[in-house]
């Protein structure tokens, strides 16, 4: 995600999927310590890294956009 955040100028980063969400916490400060220590150019230090604002519904409101998409044509 580092590398990412460095190459693009990203200010922040969403993960989503089960295995981030079941981690938790433990797991989004362990992904913000690093990368808090691997962006080290000026204009990425401060990048945020947060789970996705629809937790586990993500993958079924995504899924129902779909079907919406093939139903209105």
């Amino acid at each position: 995600m580092a590398s990412v955040v460095n190459l693009l100028d990203l200010p922040l980063a969403v993960v989503a999927g089960s295995v981030a969400l079941g981690f938790g916490e433990p797991f989004f400060a362990a992904a913000q310590h690093e990368l808090d220590a691997r962006c080290r150019i000026e204009f990425a230090r401060g990048a945020r890294i947060v789970a996705a604002a629809l937790g586990s519904d993500g993958p079924l409101v995504g899924a129902g956009r779909v079907a919406l998409q093939h139903v209105a044509g």
